[in-house]
């Protein structure tokens, strides 16, 4: 069997996969990405949490789980809307500390 290797060409550079080389810059973009990412999951996991319980059939497990699953995806959505706050509070004190 013949392998095949795979090699960077030693003439190419790697770019920065970072869009922006500013601190404050870098967290607006991973603080969005949360955000974005947390709404997504929490309608999935709501979707989720209703279809345990609709399809429990009378079994108190199922339920319980569907009820559970779904308290827990209002929770993480309540810490997602806190999100913005913490970067503001996040970036005002990298801004403090820098000066």
């Amino acid at each position: 069997m013949k392998e095949i290797f795979l090699a960077q060409n030693p003439l190419e550079e790697i770019e920065n996969p970072l869009t922006s080389p500013k601190l404050i810059e870098l967290i607006n973009l991973i603080f969005d990405f949360f955000f974005r990412i947390g709404i997504s999951l929490f309608t999935i996991t709501l979707l989720l949490g209703g279809y345990f319980i609709l399809t429990s059939a009378g079994d108190v497990g199922k339920a319980r789980s569907g009820k559970k699953t779904i308290i827990v995806s209002i929770i993480c959505l309540i810490l997602v809307f806190l999100l913005p706050l913490i970067k503001e509070s996040l970036i005002n004190f990298i801004s403090k500390i820098s000066k």
